[in-house]
Order: C-alpha cells, then sequence, then structure tokens
C-alpha cells in the first residue's frame, strides 16, 4: 500500500480562485447569485439536516434558517423537532432581539437627544471623528460622545444619555 501511495500523482493545493470558479459554476447551474450559493455552503456547514430540509421544502426561508443555524446545535435540534410554528417564533425572537440592540436611527437620535439638551452640538473633531457634546442644568456632567460617522457619534450620545439619566432612553 506504501507503493501505491508514492504512484499518486501529487494535486496541486487548491486555490481561492478555484473555489470562485466552482461557485460561479454552481450558480450558473441553478440560476442563483454566487452570494446564493455561498450561503448555501454556509447553512449546510452549521444547520443540522432537518433545517436543511426545511428549507429545501419551502417550509422555511433561507434567511430565517441562517438566523437559527447560528444556534448551538442542539437548540436546532429542538426547534426542529417541535416543528414549523417553533422555528418560526424563534426567528421573531432573533430578529425582534437584533432589532432592539440596533443603535436608534439618526432621527430617532436626534429627536431624544434634542428634547434631552438645550445646548448641544455636532461636529467634527481635528482628529476626523465626530464628536457630539450636550449640556443640560439636569445632569451633573456634560455628555460628550464621539464616532467615526455622526451616526456613530449620535448613537453613542444615546447610551451616554442613558447611562447619565437612565430615565432618557429610546
Amino acid at each position: 500500500s506504501a507503493d501505491l501511495e508514492s504512484d499518486a500523482p501529487e494535486l496541486p493545493p487548491l486555490r481561492a480562485a478555484d473555489f470562485k470558479r466552482a461557485r460561479q459554476a454552481a450558480a450558473a447551474l441553478v440560476n442563483v447569485s454566487e452570494r446564493a450559493i455561498a450561503r448555501g455552503r454556509q447553512l449546510l456547514d452549521k444547520a443540522v439536516p432537518g433545517l436543511v430540509d426545511a428549507v429545501e421544502r419551502g417550509d422555511l426561508a433561507m434567511s430565517a434558517a441562517e438566523a437559527v443555524a447560528a444556534l448551538d446545535q442542539e437548540r436546532q435540534r429542538a426547534l426542529v423537532e417541535a416543528g414549523d410554528d417553533a422555528l418560526v417564533a424563534e426567528v421573531r425572537r432573533i430578529k425582534e432581539e437584533r432589532r432592539a440592540s440596533r443603535p436608534p436611527s439618526v432621527v430617532a437620535a436626534l429627536d431624544m437627544l434634542d428634547a434631552a439638551f438645550p445646548h448641544l452640538s455636532l461636529s467634527k473633531a481635528s482628529d476626523g471623528r465626530w464628536r457630539f457634546e450636550g449640556t443640560t442644568p439636569d445632569l451633573p456632567e456634560a455628555c460628550v460622545a464621539y464616532g467615526r460617522t455622526a451616526k456613530e457619534a449620535l448613537a453613542e450620545a444615546c447610551r451616554e444619555l442613558s447611562r447619565l439619566d437612565p430615565e432618557q432612553s429610546l
């Protein structure tokens, strides 16, 4: 058997370009995007078989299955065994959790901060970051926050305001 191994031709290592070509060919074959192929591969790698089956039957959307596949495999199996209603309820819970953890929209943040601070400013700092500063007689210190973008600075200011005054929150 050692002779057989030495007689076998040595295969060249696979390169990223080989995977890209394979994804392109698979995408063209089933008329979907390369991204859909990559998402499908990730789902196959992370999901329990019953979850993949639900997607193949059309009972569960790919995006919903991806959310469930991020859970540990034991939890995935329990949800699959509980049925489609349990899967849908878990997807809703995951999406709501994600939505709640997102920073507020720029408009909502500006409205909240404008209502909270009689004196506020949003400007570009000398280091290129955005700087928010708001003062009010009700708080012991100024609310100062920074971000790479104005939206990040406003979101950080909302978090800082919630820390300084827990009654003020989005």
